[in-house]
């Protein structure tokens, strides 16, 4: 999906020669191996026509890649949650993925994407959520931990826990159940996530009092750009998601807090 602007003609021609498949509108593009082979590389496409990308294949990887303004997410911070990350002229693309969904089926497509463009829409503004549920996914099940394995997992360090991990909105619960996060893990994380609410109305002053400090000629050009439909908007205004917190427990913690959840539940 091309979100923050859709496709020209030339753009859309270019997209059917390299994929053998063509756009179904100027912002959508879904493809099946079923039907005829997909020929063009997705992370090609992404970097030079699209925002928002979901695969879901049948042998259980499933991926979704964003691409943001350089300046809403840095590369650093992304591979800290272990997330795959590159930038490509003013860009930074992400790619959130697993390998662990097996046979378990999806009803993905339009509707899919559509949800998943609110999950970048948060990426941009700060929240990191996202990348914290694709760092989950990445532990796969509990249950196939050995003991052996999960006393080597005490090294490893849980990545700082954002807020509202409660609370997530339709398109994180989409992303989540994309990228088949155990639910116990999601459990045990959200018991150290900050309350979102909270955080978000600390969050909401400071932007006021930003928002309060500019020159009239600044306000009265965003507020022209948002009418016009423009979604780029200064750093300041779209970092306004709360903090992440700094965790100190291992991944092994988590682990057995998240089988412990097993046990209390059969008991």
């Amino acid at each position: 999906m091309a979100v923050d602007a859709p496709l020209d003609e030339m753009q859309l021609a270019d997209v059917q020669m390299l994929a053998n498949w063509s756009c179904d509108s100027p912002k959508t593009l879904v493809a099946s191996s079923a039907v005829r082979p997909f020929h063009a590389d997705p992370r090609a496409l992404m970097e030079r026509y699209f925002d928002v990308h979901l695969a879901v294949s049948p042998w259980g990887t499933r991926e979704v890649i964003f691409r943001l303004p350089q300046e809403c997410l840095s590369v650093p911070l992304a591979r800290r949650y272990g997330v795959e990350a590159w930038t490509v002229d003013e860009h930074t693309l992400v790619v959130l993925r697993t390998d662990f969904a097996g046979g378990a089926a999806y009803a993905h497509g339009e509707d899919a994407l559509s949800r998943l463009a609110g999950v970048r829409a948060e990426l941009a503004a700060g929240g990191r959520r996202a990348l914290y549920l694709a760092w989950l996914a990445s532990l796969g099940n509990p249950d196939q931990y050995s003991a052996s394995e999960v006393q080597e997992l005490e090294a490893e360090e849980e990545p700082p826990v954002p807020a509202g991990l409660t609370t997530l909105g339709p398109g994180l619960c989409s992303l989540a159940e994309i990228l088949c996060v155990d639910p116990r893990l999601l459990e045990v994380a959200g018991s150290a996530s900050p309350d979102a609410q909270s955080h978000s109305q600390a969050h909401q002053q400071k932007l006021s009092q930003w928002i309060h400090r500019l020159p009239d000629v600044d306000k009265n050009r965003l507020l022209l750009q948002v009418l016009q439909g423009g979604t780029e908007l200064p750093v300041q205004a779209r970092r306004s998601h709360p903090p992440s917190r700094a965790s100190h427990r291992s991944v092994a913690d988590l682990v057995r807090a998240a089988l412990a959840v097993s046990c209390a539940e059969a008991a």
